[in-house]
């Protein structure tokens, strides 16, 4: 009789790194996504440049 082990939980692994280099203004927007948790992020362009990014987060309150 062959017995097999529980399931384990996966381990979290890293991103897989881009194979294109990455700008400081987009390292900012992946920044800002990897903390948000509830919300939205706003990436202004002009010019083909990212000139502004806005992040509104959301917290949801327990209200009992």
């Amino acid at each position: 009789m062959t017995t097999t082990p529980f399931p384990t939980t996966p381990q979290r692994r890293e991103p897989p790194r881009l194979a294109i280099p990455v700008t400081e203004a987009e390292e900012a927007v992946l920044a800002a996504l990897r903390e948000l948790q509830y919300g939205s992020v706003e990436v202004v362009v002009h010019s083909a440049r990212i000139v502004q990014i806005t992040r509104s987060q959301k917290l949801r309150v327990d209200g009992r």
